[in-house]
């Protein structure tokens, strides 16, 4: 599982950190900074890069662009 798991964007890697330690410290309903960690997934060059190697069918390079 970690090997797949570091394969994977750092970005998101490090938002699903932060929402794991939320939820681990009582965080049980979406808030304003869950929300900010949801949306900024989407602003970043992993998101692109993620969108375009499953168009073209090929596995992602994160980190790259």
């Amino acid at each position: 599982m970690a090997a797949e798991m570091i394969a994977n964007s750092t970005h998101s890697l490090r938002h699903m950190k932060q929402n794991i330690v939320r939820v681990m410290g009582g965080q049980r309903e979406d808030d304003e900074k869950s929300e900010t960690l949801f949306n900024d997934a989407f602003d970043g060059p992993d998101h692109k890069e993620g969108v375009e190697a499953f168009l073209n069918k090929r596995k992602p390079e994160f980190g790259k662009g």
